[in-house]
């Protein structure tokens, strides 16, 4: 739960049909931030990656944000919707994981 209180995550910017959005995805992550960012969003994924083996788990961790990120007393039903959103957004390899790269690309600003 540390790790929600600092990634900016807004459900706006999500589209309505849970396309992925991340402009430049061809690029890694390291080419388009300073590396401060870099390093910061390095410990963030760290700290989320409890197994260690670079990748988090795509349901598990979109469900996590979306429960931080809803309004107190919502329905299962809409914390559900937003985490499938965020998931078709930030897994664009579909793979049922989240890389780095991924995870950059969707959280840094």
């Amino acid at each position: 739960q540390a790790i929600l209180a600092q990634i900016v995550f807004d459900p706006r910017d999500l589209f309505a049909g849970g396309e992925p959005a991340l402009p430049g995805m061809a690029r890694s992550a390291a080419s388009m931030f300073d590396p401060e960012v870099m390093a910061e969003m390095r410990r963030q994924f760290d700290a989320a990656d409890k197994d260690g083996k670079g990748q988090l788990d795509a349901t598990e961790i979109c469900s996590l944000y979306a429960r931080g990120c809803v309004e107190p007393g919502a329905g299962e039903e809409e914390v559900q919707k937003l985490a499938d959103r965020l998931r078709c957004q930030m897994d664009t390899g579909r793979s049922g994981t989240i890389s780095f790269d991924e995870y950059c690309f969707r959280f840094g600003r």
